[in-house]
């Protein structure tokens, strides 16, 4: 099974290496920064997700959806 979250590594100049630990919002697969994108926890699909409304609103999983087509 593949992870859902990775490293982002920014290389800047006048800061240096900087590293983030990221995930993939299982409602829509944004990618965003923990601590910063997430938006909270889905309860229902025990994953995190990111701020948008529509992934709030109701828990909807991409891979469900996939599956269903």
């Amino acid at each position: 099974m593949r992870r859902e979250g990775g490293i982002l590594i920014i290389n800047d100049p006048e800061k240096g290496e900087q590293s983030f630990p990221t995930f993939t919002c299982c409602h829509c697969m944004r990618l965003g920064i923990v601590g910063k994108d997430d938006g909270g926890w889905c309860f229902k699909c025990s994953r995190l997700i990111c701020k948008q409304q529509k992934c709030y609103d109701e828990c909807n999983p991409f891979k469900k959806r996939i599956d269903e087509t």
